[in-house]
């Protein structure tokens, strides 16, 4: 058991753990039923969801973890690929991006945060029920991407549209995964038995913090900076000719670090090579979500976890090896 699950697990999303069986309607699918009620007007790009009935919302949330958990572990078990050249890492280093990317998405919703694209059809639908309530005010709910944040003491979902900057989604995410991962850290700490193991974990996450905000990426989005230099750019030597880059072989053998304990992943900021630093930042994040899973799916009262049909399941077809 890792001391990072265990000592951040009291901060899960109430009841998840809780979910059995196949889930395949998300969180989208959930606004789209309307099984919620409104307490407070809308204004033009924000909501709040009062939460009826809790089964058929944590059911939408632990669809959305199984998925993007499922396509971060994919992601990353498939980052090799058949390259005749030994410094040829392009496409790993942009496969293990989007591993760290959606498993970031994953733990975030493990911990009650959804950064949702509200489309047209979902803010019909919430107006529809605002309208029931007296809520809409003649207020149409703008489209976007927005933070949908669980309250558990007033059981409501508080969703805000997010302000992101050029990066769009991306930007958004990580922007928001820097702050969960930094007040993760301070809850932690707060706690009134708070001790040695406490904080060891929150010395690590401040590590995670620092690598993800490294070059002055204060917002969190390091890891997508690098990913849009290597993409758009051609830079750090992954594409022929391969100027001053890293082996592919190390590159996959530091982001390996996944299948072990997060708390002893290396998480020192290495400007001077970055490539390793971003295998190895994406090796913890992954390690992190891979922990997370197997500690929920065991304590998942009644049934199979939702998770054995999803990520899980993947690893059990695929291997671990």
């Amino acid at each position: 058991m890792s001391s990072l699950v265990d000592r951040t697990r009291p901060f899960w999303l109430p009841g998840l753990n809780a979910v059995s069986g196949p889930q395949r309607e998300g969180f989208g699918k959930w606004l789209l039923r309307g099984t919620y009620s409104m307490h407070s007007p809308v204004s033009i790009d924000k909501f709040s969801l009062v939460i009826t009935d809790s089964r058929p919302f944590l059911a939408g949330v632990a669809a959305d973890c199984s998925r993007l958990a499922s396509a971060a572990i994919e992601s990353i078990s498939e980052a090799n690929q058949n390259a005749r050249a030994p410094r040829a890492t392009a496409w790993v280093l942009i496969r293990l991006y989007y591993a760290g990317y959606f498993a970031a998405h994953a733990i975030l919703r493990t911990f009650g945060i959804s950064i949702f694209q509200l489309e047209s059809e979902h803010s019909e639908a919430v107006e529809e029920v605002a309208d029931v309530w007296g809520m809409l005010c003649n207020v149409g709910i703008r489209n976007g991407t927005y933070v949908c944040r669980y309250n558990s003491e007033i059981r409501t979902v508080e969703c805000q549209q997010a302000r992101g900057g050029s990066g769009g989604t991306h930007e958004v995410v990580w922007a928001e995964f820097r702050r969960f991962v930094s007040n993760l850290a301070s809850r932690v700490l707060s706690t009134s038995s708070a001790d040695s193991i406490d904080q060891s974990v929150a010395t690590k996450l401040g590590e995670l913090e620092e690598n993800l905000c490294q070059c002055g990426r204060t917002s969190g989005n390091w890891l997508s900076y690098i990913r849009n230099q290597i993409t758009y750019r051609q830079q750090h030597g992954c594409w022929y000719p391969y100027t001053a880059g890293e082996l592919r072989s190390e590159v996959l053998s530091l982001a390996a670090t996944w299948r072990n304990d997060p708390m002893e992943c290396p998480l020192i900021p290495t400007r001077s090579r970055p490539l390793k630093c971003f295998a190895t930042t994406i090796g913890c994040l992954l390690a992190w979500q891979r922990a997370i899973i197997e500690d929920m799916s065991e304590r998942c009262p009644k049934g199979k976890s939702f998770l054995l049909f999803g990520p899980q399941a993947y690893l059990a077809h695929f291997g671990r090896a």
